[in-house]
């Protein structure tokens, strides 16, 4: 099975005033134009059948409009996020898809940013580092609790996350202060890889993309998560 590779970003429950959210979305998205696609981005909004698909007006105005689409005014008052979806391609081998689900309050209900990385994404040797550089980027935008790089045949390690602390650790990782502090500062700072950033810390597990079908990528996904106690 081919292997695809996911940018999470959970965030607090909070609710967001419409110009945050929708400041929020126009800066990851220019951020990923500018970090994967040099300025070339072009992104469509979902609809039910490809012909109907039509390219995404990022102006303040038109995000408004989605904003206040009779659903997620309904889910807001719920204390349910704002839902935005865009993908960038018309061909799913080319395609990234971005997920916006922000401006929620209620503990059920987690804001997230989720991007998923198109399928050859990293044929281009020079695309790990820019990734990399991508996370970072959005950590600084969203202000997430609890960031990774999910690997879609080793997502099963991130599906019972927390109460506490993670599960397991990713090929990327962002943890805040407060998260930190529960896995052990001192216990990071041991660790090759890992460094303070935007408020917390960053750990890079490994210089490639975590591979399945690498049985030191699991091994060392295994020895660093037992290191840190995330495992039970």
């Amino acid at each position: 099975m081919i292997q695809t590779y996911t940018l999470i970003f959970r965030m607090r429950p909070r609710y967001l005033l419409d110009n945050k959210i929708i400041e929020i979305v126009q800066n990851i998205i220019s951020e990923i134009n500018n970090i994967l696609y040099d300025g070339n981005l072009k992104l469509f909004e979902p609809a039910y059948k490809k012909t109907a698909c039509k390219e995404v007006d990022l102006t303040f105005e038109h995000l408004n409009k989605l904003l206040n689409k009779k659903s997620n005014r309904t889910n807001y008052e719920l204390g349910i996020p704002y839902i935005f979806s865009f993908f960038s391609s018309l061909k799913e081998e080319e395609s990234m898809k971005i997920s916006f689900l922000l401006g929620g309050s209620g503990g059920d209900f987690k804001n997230n940013v989720i991007v998923y990385l198109s399928q050859n994404i990293f044929e281009e040797n020079d695309n790990f580092q820019k990734v990399c550089n991508l996370f970072k980027t959005i950590i600084n935008i969203s202000s997430p609790y609890y960031a990774f790089m999910a690997n879609s045949l080793n997502d099963n390690l991130s599906t019972s996350y927390w109460k506490e602390k993670p599960t397991f650790v990713h090929t990327l990782n962002y943890f805040d202060e407060e998260t930190a502090q529960k896995i052990g500062i001192e216990k990071l700072r041991k660790l090759q890889g890992a460094e303070e950033a935007d408020g917390g810390w960053y750990l890079k597990l490994l210089d490639e993309p975590l591979d399945v079908d690498n049985p030191s990528h699991l091994e060392k996904q295994k020895q660093i998560s037992e290191f840190l106690g995330l495992t039970d």
